[in-house]
C-alpha cells in the first residue's frame, strides 16, 4: 500500500493547490532573471536559489501549519531505499558504463560536486518535485483516504511536478523542446520515490543525485575535443538536472 505524507487534521481544501501556481511562479521567474536577464554567474545562482527556496519553505509552513518533521516519518524507509536506487541509477548513464564512475567523480572538483550537485540538486529537487507533491495531496486527499483515492492523488501530483519541471526549464532554456522534454521526463522520475512512498525528502534526495550526474557529463563534454583539435569552451550553466 502506498503510504503517503500525513495531513493537517484540519482539511486545507482545493483553494490549498494556490500554492502550486506559487511554486511554478519561483522554479520560472528566479531562473529567467538570473540566467536570461541578469546572467548571473552559476554559483551566485546557484546561492540565490538556494536561498529562495529557505525563505519559500519557511512561509509556506508559517501560512499551511505545515509538519514537516510528522511529513518526514511518512514512508521514509521506502523513500530512501527508491532515491538511491534511482540516484545510483543517473549516475551510472551519465558515466556510460559503470566501470567509469569513480573516473568521472574524479573529473569534478570535489566542492562543485557538494555545492553545485548536492546543495543546490537538492534545493531544486525540494522546489520541483517535493513541494507539488505536498501541496496537491494536502489539497485533494483528504483525512483519510482509500486506495484509489491515494493512487489519483498521486498521479495528480505527478502532473504538477512535470507542470514546475516546465516551468523552470521555460525559465531557463526557453522553448528548447528537446532538452525541455528530455528534463521533464528526468525530474518526474526523480520525483518516483516521493510519489511511491510519500516522503517529501525522497525526491531532493534523487534530484542531487540528478544534478552530480549533470555535472559529470557536462565535464566531460567539455573535455572531449571537437573536430579541427579544439576543446570546447567552457559553459557558465549546466543544461540539466532538477534545476
Amino acid at each position: 500500500m502506498i503510504s503517503m505524507v500525513s495531513v493537517n487534521l484540519k482539511s486545507l481544501g482545493w483553494k490549498h493547490s494556490i500554492w502550486l501556481l506559487y511554486v511554478c511562479l519561483f522554479v520560472f521567474v528566479v531562473p529567467y532573471l538570473l540566467d536570461n536577464v541578469i546572467e548571473a554567474p552559476i554559483d551566485l545562482y546557484c546561492l540565490i536559489f538556494l536561498a529562495g527556496s529557505i525563505a519559500f519553505i519557511a512561509i509556506y509552513r508559517h501560512f499551511t501549519f505545515f509538519e514537516i518533521r510528522a511529513s518526514l516519518n511518512s514512508g521514509w524507509a521506502l523513500g530512501s531505499i527508491m532515491a538511491v536506487f534511482i540516484g545510483l541509477g543517473f549516475i551510472s548513464f551519465a558515466a556510460d558504463d559503470s566501470r567509469k564512475i569513480a573516473d568521472s567523480l574524479e573529473k569534478v572538483d570535489m566542492l562543485i560536486i557538494i555545492w553545485r550537485g548536492v546543495v543546490f540538486g537538492g534545493a531544486a529537487g525540494i522546489m520541483i518535485s517535493a513541494f507539488p507533491f505536498v501541496i496537491v495531496w494536502r489539497s485533494f486527499a483528504g483525512s483519510n483516504p482509500g486506495k484509489f483515492r491515494k493512487f489519483s492523488t498521486a498521479l495528480a501530483a505527478g502532473v504538477s511536478i512535470a507542470v514546475a519541471s516546465f516551468c523552470n526549464h521555460l525559465g531557463k532554456t526557453g522553448l528548447d523542446r528537446e532538452i525541455m522534454n528530455n528534463q521533464i521526463e528526468k525530474n518526474i522520475v526523480a520525483g518516483l520515490p516521493t510519489l511511491l512512498s510519500g516522503n517529501p525528502l525522497a525526491a531532493p534526495v534523487a534530484g542531487a543525485f540528478l544534478s552530480v550526474s549533470e555535472l559529470m557529463k557536462l565535464q566531460d563534454e567539455l573535455q572531449r575535443p571537437i573536430p579541427g583539435g579544439n576543446e570546447i569552451a567552457n559553459t557558465p550553466r549546466q543544461t540539466g538536472g532538477a534545476n
